[in-house]
């Protein structure tokens, strides 16, 4: 009789040499595992190989349920698996280690202003990744056309989609300029807030820069929204919180908990989660941070993060991918 089990207990069967009659189902969890991977990230084969260091051929062979992977294959999978797809749990130690890479390294804002490439690429990658979460079929080279020749038009793209690049990368930076403006502080006010969004909508959508004036819903979201008839009292109250002193945080739970208010308080009819990850953006920078960029290929992973922070009240998750995306950040800009 064959006896599914978890990668946690395989990797025992392998630690330990037990001879039991699991190893079949094994494989067909590591195939499963693989395959929800690649769904959710969009990668194809030859990538996830990369990401695995293993061969393509390797790989299929999981995938096809003919090979196991070594110990500690399978925990790179599952690994891999927990940052694309989510954790049930996460614990304490693992967001306060994750924290310690993600803040202990220091990064002045002034960085961005004064080198163009630097703020070219961080520009270009941030970009593409927020838009794609939110469903944008542009590549990153395509992006890059996009930002760097403003006569480019994509015939096999969508204008909204080259409009939507064009926005962002301009509410980018008016949000860098008023960070300037304030020495490394944000005023944060209502004005600002829909400021940027004007300018990460402008031309996409009716309404850009102003509260919504109707009910909404995210497809696919069991998060109530907040009422629109309340929107901008409950912004106000963000607005002051986000303002109050002594808001120098060694972690990143007032980030994350700022961040899921927001999302549920949605105050725009679209453009939430570019608003709002712009805000993240800001915010990491004001507190000497590297900003955090949250890659397309863990949307799945923080959504999940964003509504348990937003249902249950727990903010664990949500710091650890803001975590995560902080130093992917740090990877990128090669420090």
């Amino acid at each position: 009789m064959k006896t599914s089990c978890s990668l946690e207990n395989f990797t025992k069967f392998l630690t330990n040499g037990e001879v039991c009659g699991i190893i079949t189902d094994m494989q067909v969890k590591v195939a499963n595992t693989l395959r929800q991977i690649k769904r959710a990230t969009g990668w194809s084969q030859e990538r996830l190989a990369r990401e695995l260091a293993v061969t393509v051929r390797t790989l299929q062979a999981w995938l096809a349920g003919e090979a196991a992977p070594r110990v500690e294959k399978v925990k790179q999978i599952e690994s891999l698996a927990q940052r694309a797809l989510g954790r049930e749990e996460v614990s304490l130690a693992q967001v306060q280690a994750t924290e310690k890479s993600a803040c202990g390294r220091h990064f002045n804002y002034q960085e961005l202003l004064v080198n163009p490439e630097l703020t070219s690429v961080f520009t270009q990658h941030l970009t593409y990744h927020t838009n794609a979460i939110e469903g944008s079929t542009l590549t990153l080279a395509q992006v890059q056309t996009v930002l760097t020749d403003i006569q480019a038009v994509l015939p096999d793209k969508s204008l909204r989609e080259q409009m939507e690049a064009r926005g962002h990368a301009a509410a980018l930076q008016y949000a860098l300029g008023q960070l300037a403006a304030g020495c490394g502080k944000i005023c944060w006010s209502t004005k600002f807030i829909c400021d940027l969004h004007l300018r990460l909508m402008n031309g996409i959508m009716g309404g850009a820069g102003q509260f919504r004036q109707y009910r909404v819903r995210i497809a696919g979201s069991f998060t109530p929204l907040c009422n629109y008839l309340v929107v901008p009292r409950e912004m106000q109250l963000l607005l002051e919180d986000m303002n109050a002193d002594g808001r120098q945080d060694v972690d990143l739970s007032q980030l994350a908990h700022w961040h899921a208010r927001f999302e549920q308080i949605h105050p725009f009819g679209d453009g939430n989660g570019r608003t709002g990850r712009l805000m993240l953006f800001l915010q990491a920078l004001e507190r000497g941070w590297y900003p955090p960029l949250i890659k397309r290929e863990y949307r799945y992973a923080y959504y999940q993060a964003l509504e348990k922070a937003q249902l249950e009240g727990d903010i664990l998750p949500l710091r650890l991918v803001i975590g995560q995306a902080i130093v992917e950040t740090q990877k990128l800009l090669g420090d």
